[in-house]
């Protein structure tokens, strides 16, 4: 279980996040959305210790997470960054670093190692691409990559900043649907997305954001009746139940 309590954090001395509190559930897909600038990718990097924490606590498994070591917290936590800087190395050797919190110096990869990197590629539909460099990949492979190497870690809890950027539509409800089954298995998959659509026909959870602190949190449905959705990004959501039993949302800018 990841959680947070009251927590205020930000960049040197320029805080963001506001008095938050909130529990990922193991099981659960949360969406977390909001404006841009609102603290999303903020909210994330606290809890990899990528921000100054001003106050409150963070959490795993109800311990300050300011209590766990490194490899113990990479085993539980794995996390995808909005951006990253690409390296030149064959697509199944980076998967592979996913493993380094389970390899005890000198670095040797055991059977299970390779065979979670394989599972990995294939999750993720790139396993025709191990043996290419990364660098010759699109931006769409590139993603599928760095997913799979977060896959490869196997752990009960996963952090995605925008995971959807540079895969076009297809990929992208492959991609939901792929969260959305990681989830079901029991894992806590917390993902910041800019797609209303996705928020609310995927989310199990949503987190709603506006200037730094918790706006709305529950169901999508819940938030969406509280009105907090609308509110917050200046929209009229409209939906819409088809014969096959899904919703559809669209929006309209108030004005």
């Amino acid at each position: 279980m990841i959680s947070c309590k009251e927590l205020c954090a930000g960049y040197g001395k320029r805080q963001i996040l506001r008095q938050i509190t909130w529990k990922g559930e193991p099981g659960a897909f949360t969406v977390i959305a909001g404006p841009n600038g609102c603290g999303k990718s903020t909210f994330l990097k606290s809890f990899m210790g990528q921000t100054t924490i001003m106050g409150g606590e963070l959490y795993l498994e109800d311990a300050p997470m300011s209590s766990w070591s490194a490899r113990r917290k990479a085993r539980q936590l794995a996390y995808v960054p909005q951006n990253r800087s690409d390296v030149s190395l064959a697509v199944s050797r980076m998967v592979l670093h996913g493993r380094f919190p389970y390899v005890e110096y000198p670095r040797h990869y055991t059977s299970e190692d390779y065979d979670k990197v394989e599972w990995a590629l294939e999750k993720m539909g790139i396993k025709d691409l191990g043996d290419r460099l990364l660098s010759d990949l699109s931006g769409g492979e590139r993603q599928k990559a760095y997913l799979a190497m977060a896959l490869a870690q196997d752990t009960s809890i996963l952090l995605l900043d925008e995971p959807t950027t540079y895969l076009d539509i297809s990929c992208q409800l492959e991609l939901m649907e792929l969260l959305k089954g990681l989830a079901a298995e029991g894992r806590a998959v917390i993902a910041v997305l800019h797609d209303l659509n996705h928020c609310l026909e995927y989310g199990d959870q949503m987190v709603l954001m506006d200037k730094g602190a918790m706006a709305a949190w529950g169901t999508p449905e819940q938030v969406l009746a509280g009105g907090r959705l609308e509110e917050v990004f200046g929209l009229k959501v409209h939906g819409r139940t088809w014969e096959d039993g899904k919703r559809y949302y669209w929006f309209e800018r108030k004005v």
